[in-house]
């Protein structure tokens, strides 16, 4: 289980073949070994897809809500004038963002949650740059097969936040997030704290594909299209945002549920907790 090959065992496991039960040998904090199995939690979907039975219907309704509430963007604001905002990804309504930010705009400090964000839709990305910064902001260059684009970011119409700002990010930031990460450190703008990020920017689309009538069977291709470099002439792909302070949770935290990257994060804006007490401020949501 290394950075290099963690997203690859994810994706065997989750999508191409997941197991009912799984053999893990693990190292505990003090170097012995201990082996033990595990029966993953499986949601069983149809195989075949009928429209006209209603259960069917009902069933892929169902977990499509669930994994919508998953998408949920989180906010807190403390008595200390902070708010914090857990944004789970980029595919959001324009709104939402601007909602976002003029509620930002009324706290003298914002921690931005971007761990496993996975990125989204390229307008939002600039738009929440543009609401960080009070001058014209130029990200980077987008490289497509057409030609090269710049990537600008212009302040909104509506005001920008200027208060303190941290932005939090993990391996599991990528595309968007880390893109909004680097940026941050090139305009000098707040602090990035967590771990290093997925090194994963280029857009791609996707192409559905079927085979066969009447009955048929869906596949799709996923092509990249784009890569992005940003405004120093380097490329994030493969490589990734370095943090200005790298954060890890200790294999102790991750037990006991404690977070120290957001203690460190309330701590640079004023507010002293311990990482228990930090793992659940999104909980006051």
């Amino acid at each position: 289980m290394e950075r290099q090959t963690f997203s690859t065992l994810r994706y065997i496991l989750y999508v191409l073949n997941p197991q009912r039960e799984i053999s893990l040998v693990a190292r505990q904090p003090n170097g012995e070994l201990y082996r033990f199995r595990f029966e993953p939690k499986i949601t069983e979907l149809p195989y075949n897809i009928d429209l006209r039975d209603a259960d069917i219907i009902r069933r892929l309704e169902e977990y499509e809500r669930k994994v919508m509430e998953e998408e949920v963007h989180i906010y807190v604001e403390t008595p200390d004038s902070v708010l914090l905002w857990k944004m789970p990804s980029f595919d959001v309504r324009r709104g939402l963002v601007d909602d976002m930010i003029k509620r930002a705009r009324k706290n003298r400090a914002l921690i931005l949650d971007l761990r496993d964000n996975p990125g989204g839709s390229v307008e939002m990305n600039l738009r929440l740059i543009a609401s960080l910064f009070d001058h014209e902001v130029r990200v980077g260059r987008v490289g497509t097969r057409e030609g090269i684009e710049e990537l600008v970011a212009e302040p909104p119409r509506g005001g920008s936040f200027l208060g303190q700002l941290v932005v939090l990010v993990n391996s599991g930031s990528a595309s968007a997030s880390e893109i909004v990460a680097r940026t941050m450190q090139l305009q000098g703008r707040g602090t990035v704290i967590g771990d290093q990020t997925a090194g994963a920017v280029m857009a791609s689309r996707i192409k559905v594909h079927k085979v066969g009538f009447g009955r048929h069977w869906k596949y799709a291709t996923s092509v990249s299209v784009s890569d992005v470099i940003m405004s120093d002439g380097q490329r994030l792909e493969n490589r990734g945002v370095m943090p200005d302070e790298v954060v890890l949770p200790s294999a102790d935290d991750l037990r006991n549920g404690r977070d120290p990257a957001m203690a460190r994060a309330l701590q640079l804006v004023g507010i002293s907790v311990d990482p228990a007490t930090a793992a659940a401020v999104f909980e006051r949501r």
